[in-house]
């Protein structure tokens, strides 16, 4: 391929395999290291601002969960992994949430699960705010009552309940001394609670609207007293906390202010809502209109400070960077996160960037975790939904169709004539390639329903196994008939020994052995040769699929390094969630890899553990990056069984020799060969894309290798010599991308008569979109399966009209 003497096909296929879920909370841990995001549908996402807003774990949510409120309590340390207690930290942080199916549960930042689920006692939960000092959560309801539940002991408890307001609780906020509770609700009242008793010590009452009565969607409560609320009218209003006078009201906004955000010193706060517009209002000093005698007067020691010192909010800025309602908005370090209906993302600096709007970075809303699989022999596409999976078959080409070089062609032109598009119903361009088509839909039964975490298919299609927070199910693939092409699928028996919930599967290429990734820390590798079908049907499984019987699975071992290593960065032993797993084609090797970015290498012959990868420290960090090196994201093995390929955070990558337990020769002394991460250079939206999978050509693995994220490509040579610090950087020409120095060479080539593919051992190709696989089907075959967003967006809920002038 990259000389010239590779010609290889591509079948990109465009299928909606995720939607993203509307974003209803935003929690900033106490270190400001991890941002929780809860979705609408009960999925929790743990990312991390100075690694690009990588996302470091997934929770998976329940069916019509209706996560609307998250909240942080405890420790304030970390290294920056979702469990975040280092030696400095004094306790270790929690996290809390609630949601319209009328339960309160905290997060198990290990397990990756929900746990200490409690009723709330009062119909569906809107909203909680935590009082850290007093181990105490503050929970809103249907029923007009605020609940307290009792955070201490590591545990959670209901402990009592207020009366009720008489109308439906939207929004909460403790006073500055925690002796009081601030409940905002539908009926335009806030109402001022006693934190001990509940007695309702004032009410605040909100002016009506134009044409109905203000709904209170937001409060928040500052230092000095002072309360400040978000309405249905559009209106931010700042009260006097003490008297329950308003002080201030400001129309910011064309319809509902949903949420708010108050900037550490106090001096900013944010507000946004349902016109999508972000508005910043700062605190600045009034000029007294008041006699002198009258000043004195109020210089008394009992009037609030905010009213001696002729304290005043006034809007400083805004901007409208999205176009569905905003929801939720968060604060980290000197950032702001604003989470919209469309699960997008987007970040802007405090002041002067903000003021003048070059700063927001908008995130692509991509799935978290792996969501499609690849069976290469049967050219089966495994796809996990939140509640079942979907088998696609990927039809072969008419006519062969090959690409001289992907790296030569022109934007526009990379699939010309294979690229096919399921999501729209037809064929590919000129007809060249049909659409992937789905075989079989699996519905796995999943208590309360609760969505899958992860999923694994076997090389020859023949068995799939997928788990959610409780259990592993393994299932079965058949023809149903010897010519036909419909599957069907039957569920097979684990023990229990061998179907713990997983955060990771894979199968050994035979098949023979499923690899499974407990919660609990521990790698069990299971025997499947003796595995036997269930009688009793998942939805959707076929109840005559032929099968083998047997005296069921077995555990053959159980690795526990997880469980027992040391966390980075120093605290306590204990296991950390494993984030990828990966075989050799050969079954020989096992390497695991946790969310803090420790590689585990295992002998599956011998059943040990055979070496623990070093940390390396790349020469170029990401910007903001504090762990002592960057996180390993992925891992996957060459088609030499003994080379593994690692990329981390920062984009840098290293080829390990296993076997010999250091780096691969072809580093040539050089350790630390970095992918670009600088703004334009690697997805070309200002900041660094991780990369999300790496890639072999069957047919040369020693000639290409792909390493790609989710919109580019980069195409290289794993038998050159890598050279230190690649700087790739496109340019808009529609010409190949070459490595940063390797410009001049390739005029020298092209004078030549030879293409630049001659020259360089990195080019990059941005002519994707949403990518969520990029794999080989066979020998010089490569599929690429996008998930469209134009699909997306027609999926997403209406938004506000607004009329627009000169348009």
């Amino acid at each position: 391929m990259g000389d010239g003497e590779h010609r290889m096909a591509v079948n990109l296929s465009k299928l909606q395999v995720w939607t993203p879920q509307a974003v209803h909370a935003l929690a900033t841990r106490p270190d400001s290291k991890v941002v929780a995001v809860g979705r609408e549908d009960g999925d929790v996402e743990l990312t991390v601002p100075s690694e690009g807003y990588r996302v470091e774990a997934r929770v998976p949510g329940q069916k019509n969960k209706g996560l609307r409120s998250l909240a942080w309590t405890g420790g304030t340390g970390g290294d920056g992994g979702v469990e975040g207690d280092d030696e400095g930290s004094t306790a270790i942080a929690r996290l809390f949430g609630c949601g319209l199916d009328g339960t309160v549960f905290e997060v198990d930042l290990l397990r990756l699960c929900y746990k200490n689920v409690r009723d709330a006692y009062g119909g569906a939960a809107w909203c909680m705010r935590p009082a850290a000092p007093l181990d105490l959560l503050a929970v809103g309801c249907e029923d007009g009552s605020v609940r307290l539940f009792s955070t201490e002991g590591g545990g959670m408890e209901y402990k009592r309940s207020f009366p009720s307001t008489g109308s439906r609780v939207l929004c909460l906020a403790w006073g500055p001394a925690n002796d009081v509770i601030f409940a905002g609700c539908l009926d335009s009242m806030i109402h001022c609670l006693d934190a001990t008793t509940g007695q309702t010590l004032f009410d605040m009452r909100l002016e009506r609207g134009r044409k109905e009565d203000a709904i209170v969607w937001a409060l928040e409560a500052l230092s000095d007293g002072t309360v400040v609320s978000g309405d249905s009218c559009g209106r931010v209003q700042v009260w006097d906390g003490l008297t329950g006078t308003q002080l201030q009201s400001l129309t910011t906004h064309e319809a509902d202010v949903l949420c708010l955000c108050v900037a550490e010193g106090e001096t900013e706060l944010f507000a946004s809502g349902c016109d999508g517009k972000v508005v910043s209002l700062e605190k600045r000093q009034a000029v007294s209109t008041l006699p002198s005698d009258m000043e004195n007067a109020m210089d008394d020691g009992q009037t609030p400070t905010r009213m001696r010192q002729g304290w005043e909010w006034t809007v400083g800025s805004m901007r409208r960077e999205h176009t569905h309602d905003v929801k939720a908005l968060a604060i980290h370090e000197q950032s702001l996160d604003e989470r919209t209906e469309g699960g997008g993302i987007g970040v802007a600096r405090k002041g002067p960037v903000l003021v003048s709007g070059g700063g927001p970075r908008p995130m692509e809303p991509l799935p978290p975790v792996p969501v499609a699989f690849l069976a290469r022999d049967p050219r089966l596409v495994l796809i996990m939904h939140n509640l079942s999976l979907d088998l696609w078959e990927v039809p072969r080409h008419k006519r062969s169709f090959s690409a001289e070089d992907l790296g030569d062609l022109e934007d526009g032109t990379v699939l010309d004539g294979s690229r096919s598009d399921a999501a729209g119903g037809g064929v590919g361009m000129g007809g060249e390639t049909p659409p992937p088509v789905v075989r079989l839909r699996l519905e796995p039964k999943t208590d309360k329903g609760g969505h899958l975490a992860c999923a694994a298919i076997s090389a020859a299609g023949d068995l799939v196994a997928v788990s959610n927070t409780k259990e592993t199910k393994l299932y079965r693939i058949s023809r149903v008939s010897s010519s036909g092409k419909a599957l069907s699928g039957k569920r097979v028996r684990l023990p229990g020994t061998c179907s713990p919930a997983a955060h990771a599967l894979a199968f050994t290429r035979d098949g023979r052995r499923l690899v499974v990734a407990a919660a609990t820390g521990d790698i069990r590798i299971v025997d499947l040769d003796a595995a036997e079908e269930d009688k009793g049907n998942d939805k959707g499984i076929s109840k005559t699929a032929p099968g083998r019987a047997g005296a069921g699975a077995r555990l053959v071992h159980c690795f526990e390094e997880h469980v027992d290593g040391v966390r980075p960065g120093g605290g306590d032993e204990g296991a950390l969630p494993v984030s990828a797993i990966t075989l050799s084609a050969n079954g020989k090797w096992l390497v695991s890899c946790s969310v803090s970015g420790v590689v585990y290498v295992f002998d599956l012959v011998g059943l040990r553990h055979h070496w623990t990868a070093p940390s390396f420290s790349a020469p170029q960090r990401v910007v903001g990056l504090r762990s002592s090196s960057p996180r390993v994201l992925g891992v996957r093995f060459h088609s030499r069984d003994d080379i593994l390929v690692c990329v981390d955070s920062s984009n840098a990558f290293r080829l390990l020799d296993v076997q010999r337990r250091r780096l691969a020769a072809c580093h040539d002394g050089v350790e630390f060969p970095q992918l670009p991460s600088g703004k334009g250079s690697w997805g070309g939206q200002g900041d660094v894309r991780p990369l999300s999978g790496i890639a072999f050509n069957p047919e040369d693995p020693q000639h290409c290798m792909l390493l790609f994220n989710h919109r580019s490509v980069v195409l290289m040579t794993p038998r050159r010599k890598i050279p230190l610090n690649v700087c790739v950087k496109p340019i808009k020409a529609k010409k190949p991308r070459l490595a940063e120095g390797d410009r001049a060479n390739a005029k020298a080539g092209k004078a030549s008569g030879k293409g630049a593919a001659n020259q360089s051992n990195f080019r990059m190709i941005r002519d994707f979109s949403s990518v969520v696989l990029m794999d080989f089907l066979g020998p010089n075959e490569l599929l690429v399966l996008e998930n469209p967003w134009e699909a997306v967006k027609e999926s997403l809920p209406e938004v506000l009209d607004r009329k627009q002038y000169g348009v």
